[in-house]
This record gives structure tokens, C-alpha cells and sequence, in this order.
């Protein structure tokens, strides 16, 4: 299976996803990390030039603990919006990629880099799947399932899905560790971070958790789309059938597991 992620900067995935993401590797799964900003402005004491390369440099090691392939589109930190260059980009990638499932920071949230990596990557499935668009390039692309994911500063988020990630979590951590020019700076980063996964794992029934819901857009509801999306939670979460809940029961459960 192949999970394409969007992370408005270098660390957000690895935050929110890197149990997932070291799941996923376990299984080997195809996994690559899409930084939409190089993090210019998240270092400390340094230029953005400086501290840009160093946070490439956190990233590749980031990506060596959790096994995934990344790269950078060369955007800006605090300068990304949804303009169609930045969309078009996108799009390209996921139809280069072809994943079965493309993930992005849920839209809302107090960071507004985010907020835009969230409109840029629903635009960007919609621009891949049209023939018109970026004509002699990669071809047209449906993307089955768009999942948001919970971001540092998300807000209002309520997890449709809860994967389990317990055994993984500590490597996660690793991720984001590396990260230290990045996160340096941001008080408590680590005790959040935990306290997340642990009140998700709360909600599901074990120990860490990582939520996640459905995406927006008439092709995600689909049934066979729909589908593809269950079998990406349930796989994760260990297991090929079972009673599914959806957004009351916000779990996938067999067994006495929780997702």
C-alpha cells in the first residue's frame, strides 16, 4: 500500500503520524513524507537560509528512524497559501506517487500554514484527477481516501478513527527528537505530544493512539473509496475485518483492539 503524507513543515508528521508511519514500514508499505515549507522560520537565534538546512538535515535523519522517503517543495515557511502553482505541485506529486491514501493536517487550526496545507492538498486531489490540467505531465490520478490527521495546533478535532500505534510510540518519539532545531523552541512539546497519544489511546482502548478523519469531496464517499480507506485503519490497526464504528464510536474494534 502506498501512503502519501503532506506536512505543512518538517516535524509536523512526524508529530502527528510517526506511529503510523513506523506501523506502516513494519508492513512494508510504501510511506513518503511531502514537506510543503522548508520550516525557515521555526529555528532559533539562526537566519532562515541557516536554519533551513539545518531542518533538511533533521528531516533526513527523522526519516532514517521511521524508514520513509521525503522531499520539499519549495515553498516557504509562514508564506504558504493555496495559490494554483502551489495546488499544481501538489497535484503532481500525488499523481507521480499514486498512493492509496493521502493524509494532511485536519483544516482547522491556529497555525495558518496549516490551515493552507489542508486547502492546498483537497484542491490538489481534485486537480490530479483532471486531464486538463498540467497536460504532458504525469497522468490523471483519483486518489481513493483523504484523511486529516490532528496537528500541535489543531482545533475542534474529532477523531472519526483511532490507530493503534503503542508499540511504536517511543520511536515516533526518536522522529521528533530530531527535530531539535525545529522544536526547540516550543515549550512542553514532548509532555503534549504524549499526553495526546495517551488520552487518543484513552479513547480507544490502548495505551497510544493516532485519530484521524475521513476527508472532504463526493469521490471520497464513494463506497469502493470508502472501503479502500477501512482497509488503511484496519490493516493498521492489525486485523482484516471486525465491527466498524464510524464517527460515533469514533474506534475499529476486533477482538478487544481499538483504531
Amino acid at each position: 500500500m502506498r501512503i502519501l503524507i503532506f506536512s505543512p513543515h518538517p516535524d509536523d508528521a512526524e508529530y502527528s503520524l510517526g506511529g503510523v508511519i513506523a506501523r506502516a514500514a513494519s508492513l512494508n508499505w510504501e510511506v513518503e513524507v511531502v514537506y510543503l515549507t522548508g520550516g525557515e522560520m521555526g529555528g532559533t537565534l539562526k537566519t532562515a537560509d541557516v536554519t533551513g538546512k539545518i531542518r533538511r538535515t533533521e528531516a533526513a535523519a527523522a526519516a532514517a528512524i521511521l524508514s520513509y522517503r521525503h522531499l520539499f517543495l519549495p515553498f516557504r515557511d509562514l508564506e504558504l497559501d493555496d495559490r494554483p502553482e502551489t495546488v499544481l505541485a501538489a497535484a503532481r506529486r500525488i499523481r507521480e506517487f499514486r498512493p492509496r491514501v493521502v493524509l494532511v493536517n485536519h483544516p482547522d487550526d491556529e497555525h495558518p500554514d496549516h490551515r493552507a496545507a489542508a486547502a492546498v492538498v483537497e484542491q490538489a486531489c481534485f486537480y490530479a484527477v483532471l486531464p486538463a490540467v498540467d497536460r504532458g505531465g504525469p497522468e490523471p490520478y483519483q486518489v481513493p481516501q483523504l484523511f486529516y490527521y490532528e496537528a500541535f495546533s489543531s482545533r475542534n478535532f474529532q477523531p472519526w478513527f483511532l490507530l493503534d500505534v503503542s508499540p511504536y510510540f517511543e520511536t515516533a518519539v526518536k522522529a521528533v527528537t530530531a527535530h531539535a532545531c525545529g522544536t526547540g523552541g516550543v515549550p512542553f512539546l514532548l509532555e503534549k505530544m504524549t499526553a495526546c497519544h495517551l488520552f487518543r489511546g484513552v479513547q480507544g482502548g490502548v495505551r497510544y493512539a493516532e485519530g484521524i478523519i475521513p476527508g472532504r469531496g463526493r469521490w471520497f464517499d464513494a463506497v469502493a473509496n470508502r472501503a479502500q480507506g477501512l482497509e488503511f485503519v484496519c490493516r493498521l490497526n492489525g486485523f482484516d475485518s471486525g465491527r466498524l464504528y464510524g464517527k460515533d464510536g469514533a474506534r475499529c474494534v476486533d477482538s478487544g483492539r481499538a483504531g
